[in-house]
C-alpha cells in the first residue's frame, strides 16, 4: 500500500496523527515505522504546494457551501415551477442565467408528433431503418459511465419489438449518446414538430437536438452535462431529480461528470455527505420540457414507455469548460 499518499490525504482532511498511526500499526506496520512515516509527511516533495492547493480547494468548498446555504434560505430556490412558455428575455433573466430549472408547459402543442409518434408509428416508418442503442446495460452497474462499451447497432424494428415485449426494463435505451437524429433517415419527423420556444434556435439533425426512446424503467444515473438542456416528452412521464451545483463539493465527483451515488437508494453511511444535499424532485407530462441549467446534477426514470426529444440550441451560448477528473479517484 503507498502509506505516503493515504496519509497526505488524511492529513489534509484533518484526521489526527495518533489516528493514522494506530490504524498503520493495526495494517501491520511497525510501530516505529508508522510514526517515522507521519512525523515526516511534511518534508514529502511537492508537500508545500499540496498544501497550498487544499487550502485553496477548501476556501472554494466553504463558498460553494455558503452560497448554497444562502439560497436555501428562500424555500422556491428549491421548487421546480411548471410555468408557460416565457418569452426569450423572461427565461433568460429568471431562469438560464440564474441559474434554475424549469418546466415548461405546453411546449409541443399542436404538433403532429403528439398525436403520430407512437411505437408503432417508428416501427411502420423507419422499421428497416438501423439505429445505435444502448443494450445490456443491466450486466454493467457502470453502463453510463461505460457507454461507449454498450452501443449496439440494431433494426428500428426490432428495438421497437423489444420494447413491446419487455415494457419494463432498464437493459436498452435509445439515448442522447446514440445520435439517432444524426441519420438523415430521420430527416422527415422534423415535419412532425412545430413552432419551438424563441429561445431554441431550431431542431436540428447536427448534434444539438436527439431523439429518446425506451422503455418504462430507463434510468439515466445522476450526473451533470456539460451544457444547458431542454428535455421534452412527447410520450410518456419522466420523474427528475436535480442538484445544484454548489453541491458539487458533496456529490463524490469520482470521474468525469459521474458520481458513484445512488439517488434511488442513497447510502448515507458510505456517502455521509450527501446529508447536506437538497434534491428537488419533479415528473414532467407529455407535451412538457425540463430546463435543465448547465452544471446541475440531475437523475431521471422514465414512469412509462417514452419518447423525447432533447435540445441544446439556444440562442444564447452554450459552450462550457469543465476541469472534471479525467481517472477515477476513488
Amino acid at each position: 500500500m503507498d502509506w505516503t499518499s493515504w496519509i497526505l490525504e488524511n492529513r489534509f482532511n484533518g484526521v489526527p496523527k495518533i489516528k493514522l498511526i494506530n490504524i498503520m500499526i493495526e495494517k501491520g506496520v511497525a510501530e516505529d515505522e508508522a510514526i517515522a512515516l507521519v512525523a515526516n509527511a511534511h518534508t514529502i516533495a511537492g508537500y508545500a504546494y499540496i498544501k497550498k492547493i487544499d487550502v485553496l480547494y477548501k476556501k472554494l468548498i466553504a463558498f460553494m457551501h455558503n452560497i448554497h446555504d444562502v439560497r436555501a434560505s428562500y424555500e422556491p430556490n428549491f421548487v421546480i415551477e411548471k410555468i408557460d412558455v416565457p418569452d426569450k428575455e423572461t427565461f433568460l433573466k429568471n431562469y438560464w442565467s440564474v441559474p434554475q430549472p424549469v418546466v415548461l408547459k405546453d411546449v409541443s402543442k399542436g404538433w403532429p408528433a403528439m398525436t403520430k409518434w407512437t411505437l408503432d408509428y417508428f416501427e411502420d416508418n423507419f422499421g428497416d431503418v438501423e439505429v445505435e442503442i444502448q443494450l445490456g446495460r443491466e450486466r454493467d452497474p457502470e453502463y453510463e459511465i461505460n457507454s461507449v462499451t454498450r452501443k449496439a447497432k440494431i433494426k428500428l424494428k426490432d428495438y421497437i419489438q423489444l420494447i413491446k415485449a419487455n415494457p419494463i426494463s432498464n437493459d436498452y435505451y435509445m439515448c442522447a449518446n446514440n445520435h439517432t437524429l444524426k441519420n438523415p433517415a430521420f430527416a422527415k419527423i422534423l415535419d412532425d414538430t412545430g413552432q419551438l420556444p424563441e429561445f431554441i434556435t431550431a431542431l436540428d439533425t447536427k448534434g444539438g437536438s436527439h431523439l429518446w426512446i425506451g422503455p418504462q424503467g430507463t434510468i439515466t444515473p445522476v450526473h451533470h452535462d456539460e451544457n444547458g438542456l431542454l428535455h421534452l416528452q412527447i410520450k410518456g412521464r419522466k420523474t427528475w431529480k436535480l442538484i445544484s451545483p454548489f453541491s458539487t463539493p458533496d456529490m463524490y465527483n469520482n470521474i468525469s461528470v459521474f458520481t458513484p451515488v445512488d439517488l434511488q437508494n442513497i447510502d448515507y453511511d458510505k456517502y455521509p455527505l450527501m446529508k447536506r444535499v437538497k434534491i428537488m424532485e419533479i415528473t414532467v407530462e407529455e407535451g412538457e420540457a425540463m430546463f435543465v441549467p448547465v452544471g446541475w446534477w440531475h437523475n431521471v426514470v422514465s414512469e412509462d414507455v417514452s419518447i423525447s426529444l432533447s435540445f441544446t440550441t439556444f440562442e444564447y451560448p452554450n459552450a462550457w469548460t469543465f476541469k472534471n477528473p479525467p481517472e477515477r479517484l476513488f
